[in-house]
């Protein structure tokens, strides 16, 4: 959906998703700078964090804290995630949702099951995604982030076969 918030057309959508739009330019202007550098410098990007272990836990770490719905991970959880990217030097790999183009369809009428967990980065309302989504459940959790598979893993997995029992 983040590409979404860069192109709607705020007079099409319902009151509070055009609020969204305001609340999501917001977060771009404080938080997005990783996705200016990631879709239009990987390779630079790459190598810095390829050879500095620094640099790396640095610039994961920090997306992991401030994503995160409270304290969500462990000192040896953080150098886990850090360690995962360092051995196998998958940093820049990582980067590769950034860069590709992407095209959207005006509307995707799979029925689809979203789940909104507060501390995330960027959580839509219900009428914003139902602009572009056949949402047949919304389901506002009480706590999570960005990283909801982990830091609320019961709660993620419960979403995740309601999804698939509304795909038949």
């Amino acid at each position: 959906m983040r590409e979404r918030a860069l192109t709607a057309d705020p007079a099409k959508l319902a009151p509070d998703a055009a609020a969204y739009l305001g609340r999501s330019a917001q977060w771009f202007r404080a938080e997005g700078g990783y996705i200016a550098e990631q879709s239009t410098r990987p390779n630079t990007l790459a190598v810095a964090l390829g050879d500095s272990p620094a640099g790396l836990a640095a610039w994961i770490v920090e997306k992991l804290e401030s994503w995160s719905d409270g304290p969500a991970f462990t000192t040896d959880e953080l150098l886990t995630w850090v360690t995962a990217y360092w051995v196998t030097g998958t940093i820049g790999t990582s980067f590769a949702t950034y860069v590709e183009p992407v095209a959207l369809p005006d509307r995707i009428d799979t029925p689809t099951v979203l789940s909104v967990f507060p501390r995330d980065t960027k959580p839509e309302p219900r009428s914003y995604a139902e602009a572009f989504l056949n949402v047949c459940d919304y389901v506002e959790h009480r706590a999570g982030g960005h990283f909801a598979a982990w830091e609320q893993p019961e709660a993620y997995a419960g979403d995740v076969r309601r999804a698939v029992e509304l795909g038949g």
